[in-house]
């Protein structure tokens, strides 16, 4: 995606988390702050456990996924900036983050574990219903 889908630097300042980058950290020396990338909005560490190319086969990915769950081999990790891979990524997430999704309480535990903010899913289950009407 082009440009890059790049949020806030998660300091701590102005409501946001204060989420440390270890990797980028480690390279540059110094503190870097996480900032959500690509359309999903995935922090590192989050794409880095939970993140998939989405043009692997499914005969490999589901061999990869039976012996490294969550994470997947470093080959097939894909990119947080292409939709279709930061879809199955999501999908995976949400799905392992709520259980039973088919239900109130796991869609919301889901929603939840992807954003702590009650605000934030009010506002995903008032989007996700207009859909419906």
């Amino acid at each position: 995606m082009k440009p890059p889908i790049r949020g806030v630097a998660l300091d701590g300042t102005n409501g946001n988390a204060r989420i440390i980058d270890p990797d980028a950290s480690a390279r540059a020396g110094h503190t870097v702050y996480a900032t959500a990338a690509g359309p999903f909005q995935f922090i590192p560490d989050t794409w880095k456990r939970w993140g998939v190319r989405a043009d692997t086969d499914y005969k490999t990915l589901s061999s990869a996924l039976s012996k490294a769950k969550p994470a997947v081999p470093q080959e097939l990790t894909g990119n947080p900036d292409n939709i279709d891979d930061a879809a199955l990524a999501a999908g995976r997430y949400l799905c392992a983050s709520g259980g039973d999704l088919s239900t109130a309480r796991g869609w919301r535990k889901a929603i939840f574990a992807y954003n702590h903010s009650d605000t934030y899913v009010r506002q995903i289950h008032t989007a996700a219903t207009s859909y419906t009407a």
